[in-house]
């Protein structure tokens, strides 16, 4: 009789933790805050994000999407003041800079930043539909 040996399980790598992790976060961002505001706003919220989601995922390579300025009247409304949007924008990669004393949001990231800005986007998406 062959003895048994269990299966082997993967291993999941830093990278796989990490994608889950900001996953993870980004539906929290959109299920437990963005989608239970008021249609509206929840809508402008989810339009906005999508579209800066949207514009990097289809052309990763163009500067004038990887970046929006804190003080953007639309952005700031629609998504950065919405309960959830700072931790939306957040956890689908951007991240503060300053550039000639005014603070910017950026989106640095490539490969599995990208990866996780396409699940934020997909979300998105599904939030949009409820």
């Amino acid at each position: 009789s062959v003895p048994y040996a269990s299966p082997l399980l993967p291993v999941a790598s830093a990278d796989d933790v990490h994608l889950a992790e900001a996953r993870k976060k980004v539906l929290r961002s959109l299920d437990a805050k963005i989608c239970e505001q008021d249609e509206p706003t929840a809508l402008a919220a989810i339009e906005t994000a999508l579209k800066l989601a949207t514009n990097i995922v289809q052309a990763p390579d163009e500067p004038k999407y990887r970046q929006f300025k804190s003080s953007n009247p639309a952005i700031s409304k629609k998504v950065m003041k919405v309960p959830g949007g700072l931790d939306f924008v957040m956890a689908a990669g951007f991240t503060t800079t300053v550039v000639e004393f005014e603070e910017h949001w950026q989106f640095l990231g490539s490969g599995a930043e990208l990866v996780i800005l396409e699940h934020a986007r997909e979300g998105l998406v599904r939030c949009r539909r409820k």
